[in-house]
């Protein structure tokens, strides 16, 4: 098992979704699966909580 340290940007997969990584706290982190789009309130992100993070897939990273 690979150590995941979360990073914003970092583009992932979880439980089936693909998305990137928004927002970074210490009880989670937000895993933004959609942008908003015409008729959209909002974007669509789900809630991944630091017991799951060895869930989490990275795909590859924004930054480099």
């Amino acid at each position: 098992m690979t150590d995941f340290t979360p990073s914003l940007g970092l583009d992932v997969e979880y439980k089936g979704f693909v998305g990137q990584i928004r927002f970074i706290d210490e009880m989670y982190l937000t895993i933004c699966i959609r942008n908003k789009t015409d008729g959209m309130i909002g974007d669509v992100c789900i809630l991944a909580y630091p017991a799951e993070w060895s869930q989490i897939k990275l795909l590859h990273s924004s930054h480099s």
